[in-house]
């Protein structure tokens, strides 16, 4: 979500009416803030806290690039930290990228935090993510972006293996 979205007046109450208009548990809903939420902070953590009182988990998306404070990481009730693919992008063969991923894995790891890496797209840059401890990533070495219906049949196409 963007800021704009993260914001409106009724989200918490829109988010709780599609949980009981689809049936879903709020366990398997995760939603995506932008960093760009968190330039006002007081508030931003009393949206996340009624969104998690759902029952809803959340993510901060492009972690690193935006409005980056450790501050708000231990602060904040949020569940799990997507590093963008910049830092991803180079990984392999870049020290420095390597040493911020390898520096936000411990910081999520010591606030019991998840992590996905965005960006994923050769086997060389998931070798050292899956060095460092990063158990989870999203990217095309993967999947490209499938539609639903589409990502119903890759997982049914799993499901035989």
């Amino acid at each position: 979500m963007s800021a704009r979205q993260f914001y409106q007046p009724d989200l918490v109450d829109r988010i709780s009416k599609i949980l009981e208009d689809t049936g879903l548990e709020p366990q398997w809903l995760e939603l995506e803030v932008t960093e760009s939420v968190f330039a006002d902070i007081d508030n931003a953590a009393a949206i996340l806290q009624e969104i998690r009182n759902l029952g809803v988990h959340t993510s901060i998306d492009d972690f690193g690039t935006g409005y980056s404070s450790f501050s708000y990481i231990k602060n904040l009730p949020i569940d799990t930290l997507k590093i963008d693919a910049s830092f991803i992008r180079d990984i392999h063969r870049n020290k420095e990228s390597h040493a911020i991923v390898k520096a936000i894995l411990t910081i999520a790891q010591t606030l019991n935090l998840s992590v996905i890496a965005e960006g994923v797209e050769i086997p060389e840059q998931l070798a050292v993510l899956n060095e460092d401890g990063c158990g989870q990533g999203q990217g095309f070495l993967f999947s490209k972006p499938l539609s639903s219906q589409d990502f119903e049949k890759y997982l049914k196409e799993l499901q035989r293996f």
